[in-house]
């Protein structure tokens, strides 16, 4: 035997006993009704494309079954369709030679990412939480992202103190993924008004940069900062300048996010009122209700927004939208409102 077959054969069996390793370490996946962990994942990223809609499914009332057991798998099946390694493969196939493509297959996109991988921790339990957080200061975004995705939309409102949550925000503040930013600031606001010590570590948000890892990809840093120093309230009193300075700069979804909260950090409607008129008409109905509800808190004072209110009352048939206006123009002025048939 040669050398160098010699060679090529422990090199085999290294990486043969690393992945014998590496199962053993993993342990057996965990099976409910017959079904793998990867099985019921794949059920709930095809069901529908953010698990919400599904979270009392079958599929996810399995994983609150196998609960924290399920955890290292989610995590396995998010690193094997979103690595750095492989967005960068995927970002790179496009602009290869065509005589390259004829050897390199072509990228899959990804099946699995870390808003689903997010979703199905949360399904897990708070028993999972301590697995979870182990996992935020992880070198890879995507699980960042989903650690933070359940540790926002769950676990920090049932399973973690307000100290050791403004602890964990404040580091991931300053991670360099756009998405992690925004679910720490999203923690932060289920806190509000006791984590003003945050504020500091907010305000630099305010000028962030909003670019996610997809390509083309959006991240709305600066209007969830804003968002939460205006759910902090007067505390956040130290943040005034940097707002008002983006309800001037920022675009429509930016300046209305700021001018809520300054209202809410000031209780000067004359500085905010014109923003919020000026720009509610172009909002999409799905984020018109934070501004509506500032004017309906306005009451009196924000009289000069009632015709628009009635105009947008007129334009909508969304039942909650609907609702959020009526309320908003009894309270700005319950006469007017009864003469224009608001009931």
């Amino acid at each position: 035997m040669t050398k160098r077959v010699q060679i090529v054969l422990a090199v085999l069996l290294i990486a043969v006993a690393g992945v014998v390793v590496w199962q053993v370490l993993m342990g057996r996946e965990p099976v409910y009704q017959g079904r793998s962990v990867d099985s019921w994942l794949g059920d709930l990223t095809v069901s529908n494309g953010i698990m919400r809609s599904s979270h009392y499914s079958e599929d996810a009332a399995a994983l609150k079954q196998i609960g924290p057991n399920a955890v290292p798998f989610i995590f396995r099946k998010l690193r094997q369709n979103d690595s750095l390694l492989q967005n960068k493969y995927r970002d790179a196939w496009p602009n290869l030679p065509d005589f390259v493509h004829r050897f390199l297959p072509q990228p899959k996109p990804i099946a699995f990412n870390s808003s689903w991988a997010g979703n199905a921790l949360a399904c897990c339990g708070t028993n999972a939480t301590r697995m979870v957080i182990d996992k935020l200061n992880d070198e890879n975004p995507a699980v960042r992202e989903a650690a933070w995705w359940a540790v926002s939309s769950f676990f920090a409102e049932y399973s973690i103190s307000t100290n050791e949550t403004i602890s964990l925000c404040l580091a991931a503040l300053k991670d360099d993924d756009a998405m992690v930013r925004v679910r720490a600031t999203i923690s932060l606001g289920r806190i509000g008004r006791a984590a003003s010590n945050a504020v500091p570590a907010l305000i630099p948000l305010l000028s962030a940069r909003e670019a996610g890892r997809g390509p083309s990809e959006r991240v709305f840093v600066r209007a969830n900062a804003a968002r939460i120093l205006g759910l902090i309230g007067p505390a956040a009193s130290n943040a005034i300048p940097a707002l008002t300075n983006l309800m001037v700069t920022g675009d429509s979804y930016v300046r209305v996010s700021a001018a809520v909260a300054l209202w809410q950090i000031t209780s000067n409607e004359n500085l905010v009122l014109p923003v919020i008129i000026s720009e509610l008409p172009s909002f999409d109905k799905y984020v018109k209700q934070t501004p509506i509800d500032a004017l309906k808190e306005m009451g009196p004072r924000a009289k000069a927004a009632f015709p628009l209110l009635v105009s947008e009352l007129h334009c909508t048939e969304d039942a909650k939208l609907r609702g959020a206006i009526t309320n908003a123009l009894k309270a700005i002025d319950p006469d007017a409102a009864a003469k224009a048939g608001v009931e």
